[in-house]
């Protein structure tokens, strides 16, 4: 019997350690599991800090180049504004330059105009007087042929008359 509760005891004890390493094994294997896990959750908080420090980084980084591009869009349109109004005051002095020159050609012609005009009334009239002076000059010598004429005539109406007088006698 004694035997008997030896074996009794060493089958308990036997169990007894085995219940403890089972137990020991399953703490282990628990402790294990544990650290793991709270490994993993650390990688995963360190790995989701890591992402949002990176995706911070990259927000701030296309917001500044966002308010880059906005610069450089408002430069490029200030710069196309300065040129357009350049350009529109450009076309301007030249409009101004050709309307002026338009108008001075315009002046001069009308000028011109006038003095052909002038030149052509003071010509006609001159021809007018041309002709009057011709018409009178022309009315005289006709009028002084005519007397010479009727003076001749008078005169060879009397030389007649003397030559049939010296015929009669």
């Amino acid at each position: 019997m004694r035997d008997k509760k030896e074996r009794e005891f060493q089958l308990r004890y036997v169990k007894s350690q085995l219940k403890d390493k089972k137990q020991s094994a399953i703490r282990a294997k628990n402790y294990y599991e544990r650290y793991v896990e709270r490994m993993r959750i650390r990688q995963m908080k360190r790995k989701t800090r890591e992402e949002l420090i990176f995706k911070r980084l990259f927000e701030d980084g296309l917001e500044i180049q966002k308010a880059r591009l906005r610069d450089l869009r408002e430069y490029t349109k200030e710069k196309r504004e300065e040129q357009a109004k350049r350009q529109k005051s450009e076309i301007e002095s030249l409009e101004n330059y050709y309307r002026d020159q338009f108008g001075m050609l315009a002046e001069s012609m009308a000028q011109e105009r006038r003095e052909v005009q002038l030149r052509e009334t003071a010509q006609a009239k001159a021809v007018a007087k041309m002709r009057r002076e011709l018409r009178k000059r022309m009315e005289r010598e006709i009028e002084d042929l005519q007397e010479a004429m009727i003076r001749d005539e008078d005169d060879a109406y009397f030389r007649e008359i003397d030559a049939e007088r010296l015929r009669d006698q």
